[in-house]
This record gives structure tokens, sequence and C-alpha cells, in this order.
């Protein structure tokens, strides 16, 4: 496989700022989010322009302010990504304890 685009890139490296300041400065990106854990890049730079929306399998994106009530509690989940998997598989866990998710393990 040989990409042609890049549409996001997760760094979770030590030294990721020089990598960041490649894609900002060569490849147009701009940075989304910057914690002290990671940093995530992205493309051209639009908010809610609704353009991957039609490019959706599942139609699941939708602008914060217009998302579905049943949605809601992944808003926080969401936005804990930038706290590492240990934050985030406690609130997945919480959520599926109060809705009782009972999903099999993935093997």
């Amino acid at each position: 496989m040989r990409p042609k685009t890049l549409d996001h890139v997760a760094l979770w490296v030590a030294d990721r700022d020089a990598i960041t300041d490649f894609l900002v400065e060569r490849l147009s990106m701009h940075v989304i989010e910057r914690t002290d854990k990671f940093t995530l890049a992205g493309g051209v730079y639009t908010r809610n322009c609704g353009a991957c929306e039609p490019e959706c399998p599942v139609e699941a994106i939708f602008p914060e302010d217009a998302l579905p009530e049943k949605w809601e509690p992944f808003v926080k989940i969401n936005y804990a990504y930038g706290d590492g998997a240990e934050v985030v598989n406690k609130l997945t866990d919480e959520y599926a304890t109060e809705h009782n998710v009972q999903n099999p393990p993935l093997e």
C-alpha cells in the first residue's frame, strides 16, 4: 500500500515536535490537539464543514451541537483520548456497566 494523502497523524513518540513541525511546514497540516503525551495533526483545517459526513459509512459524524442524545456520553470519552488509554478504558467500562452492554471479548 502506498498512500498518496494523509488525513490525520497521531504521534505518540517523545520527539514529536520535529515531526509536527515538518507536517505543518511542509505538508500544510495543522495541530488539532497537543498534550504532554501525544500530538494529533490533521489535513486541511475546516471546523464543522461537513465534508467528511457523506464519506462516513454509518452516518456517525455530527456537529457537537446536533449530536443525538443517545450519543452524548461518548463526547466525554472522545475528549479523554488525550488523557491516555487508562482514562478512556475507565470511561468506556463505566458506560458499558451503566447501559448493560454485553459485547463478547474480541479475540
